[in-house]
């Protein structure tokens, strides 16, 4: 049997194992690294892309690497063979930091990590799971970190089943990373969980086509275009595009047939995909 823990995290999905040799990547952008923490195993390689628009370089706290100048769109990577902490910066913007911790892998050990759905809007629940092997099985403690979208990780325990089984059921509010823990038994990859903002839409006046939206999201969607379709035979198209307001609010007015079916879609944002809301039968 397995135990579901609720939890109010982000969420994502990866497969781990022990000994590895891959690559991860971090992005190097105007604001900042992206992620600005990973957790790596010794033997793997980090690879920093960069992803502004200026030569940028990567510089190792205490001098355990220096990258030399980054182009635009060029890459720096650097092999991790012992355990440690690794703090670094930008030698051209010094205010931007990050931080690589590196952990022995534990020989013959492996922890598995999967998620039930890569995509899920925000507020709805997406179970993780995995099991342990290669050592004891039974009352396991596996720690799942959580590494949201320009936000704080988390960190969350679980205890394994019998057969080395775990699972743990969170609800993503924005991006995530995450990554798994056994001991000094680390993931050797971060996948991604992808969300996308609640969209509501509402009828306020059907004579008159009146219409209400609302964007929840951990940003402000303010100034951003949502766009009203419309179904048509078996293809959507678009009756009017609106800029949503304060509050991440949109009230407008729509020129409907008699009988519509209607949806809204918003654009992707920072750490969000395109969303859209539920239909809507008009009728008036």
């Amino acid at each position: 049997m397995r135990k579901l823990i609720l939890a109010s995290v982000v969420t994502l999905a990866l497969v781990v194992a022990a000994p590895a040799q891959a690559a991860q990547t971090i992005m190097i952008t105007s604001s900042g690294f992206e992620p600005a923490q990973v957790t790596v195993a010794t033997g793997e390689t980090v690879t920093w892309t960069n992803n502004d628009a200026v030569t940028r370089q990567i510089v190792a706290d205490g001098g355990a690497f220096t990258s030399g100048p980054i182009a635009p769109g060029r890459t720096y990577s650097f092999r991790f063979t012992r355990a440690g902490s690794f703090a670094y910066h930008d030698q051209t913007k010094t205010a931007q930091k990050g931080t690589v911790v590196v952990r022995n892998v534990g020989a013959g050990r492996s922890v598995t990590i999967a998620a039930s759905v890569r995509a899920t809007v925000l507020g709805g629940s997406v179970e993780l799971s995995g099991n342990v092997s290669g050592g004891p099985q039974t009352a396991q403690q596996v720690v799942v970190v959580a590494k949201p979208y320009q936000g704080e990780g988390t960190r969350t325990a679980v205890t394994t089943e019998s057969d080395g089984e775990w699972s743990l059921r969170v609800r993503p509010r924005i991006r995530t990373e995450y990554q798994v823990e056994w001991g000094n038994v680390v993931s050797n990859n971060a996948p991604i969980v992808y969300v996308r903002p609640r969209v509501q839409l509402r009828v306020l006046n059907r004579q008159t086509g009146r219409l209400y939206v609302k964007v929840t999201a951990l940003r402000s969607y303010q100034g951003k275009l949502a766009t009203l379709q419309r179904l048509s035979g078996s293809s959507w198209v678009t009756v009017k595009r609106v800029r949503i307001g304060r509050g991440s609010v949109a009230r407008f007015t729509a020129r409907l047939p008699r009988t519509a079916r209607i949806r809204v879609i918003v654009p992707s944002a920072p750490g969000y995909l395109q969303g859209a809301s539920g239909t809507l039968l008009v009728r008036r």
